[in-house]
């Protein structure tokens, strides 16, 4: 790459629309601020070529071509949608889930909860799933309190505060350890042994939360489009176990399913 760089790029100051006058013996002067304009000009032309082989570099050596990453994408947006069933959705996440398919990557899934609802407003409630109301109060952006608000067959994933329940980020991961031995907590996930795989255990709210609204109309650039904005908005909002860092052991940040993929 470097010697194509040397031949394609680094030319002559005449090749960048310099002057030349020559005093014969002397060196060859060049009429201009030579130490600024021109080395600006030619800093550009090299930036500009090594974007272009860097991106050559990586589609043909580390994450593939643009068809290679489009059909990673499809595959795993079947594969999830074979595996949903009645308690749980997967989600593939994280670069492979964007279709990078890169040397010493793990694999993310996020596995989406679907027997205990979230919601910010309340809804009709239906006897056979658990509700959680989120609590903002004196919680940082992009995080929340889950408060337990209905029936729920796991008390021992919940802290009491005062007569109120809060679902715990730290024991809702720590039950799932008791499930599998040889997984370890990672940040909101639990991750094998070998560090190869991922996964997250999530819960949903089907609807857009409050908190989020301005993010509808904050943007005003061409991405994402009105389209993409309308299908985020659509599906909701995930919550992933885990605090800001020196808070509670109560908090869950919120992510964007559409995003994370």
């Amino acid at each position: 790459m470097n010697a194509h760089m040397a031949k394609s790029v680094i030319g002559s100051p005449p090749q960048f629309g310099w002057e030349e006058r020559k005093f014969y013996p002397e060196p060859v002067l060049f009429e201009g601020q030579m130490s600024s304009d021109f080395l600006q000009d030619l800093v550009y032309h090299i930036t500009q070529n090594l974007s272009t082989e860097l991106y050559r570099y990586m589609c043909q050596s580390i994450v593939g071509t643009e068809d290679n990453v489009k059909q990673i994408r499809l595959m795993n947006a079947i594969r999830d949608d074979l595996s949903i069933h009645k308690n749980e959705i997967s989600i593939t996440s994280g670069s492979y889930g964007e279709g990078l398919d890169m040397r010493g990557s793990d694999l993310d899934v996020m596995y989406v909860v679907q027997n205990i609802k979230v919601y910010d407003v309340k809804p009709r409630l239906n006897p056979i799933s658990a509700y959680l109301l989120m609590d903002t109060d004196n919680v940082k952006p992009g995080f929340t309190q889950l408060r337990l608000d209905s029936r729920c067959t796991s008390y021992h994933t919940c802290v009491q505060l005062g007569d109120k329940y809060y679902l715990s980020s730290s024991l809702w991961k720590e039950d799932i350890l008791t499930k599998n031995m040889d997984y370890t907590i990672h940040g909101p996930c639990v991750s094998d042994k070998d560090g190869l795989y991922d996964f997250a255990e999530c819960l949903h709210c089907k609807s857009w939360i409050s908190s989020a609204v301005q993010w509808i109309t904050r943007s005003t650039n061409s991405w994402p489009s009105n389209n993409v904005k309308q299908s985020i908005i659509k599906h909701g909002v995930l919550f992933v176990p885990i605090g800001t860092k020196g808070s509670t052991k109560r908090g869950f940040r919120m992510e964007n399913i559409i995003f994370n993929q």
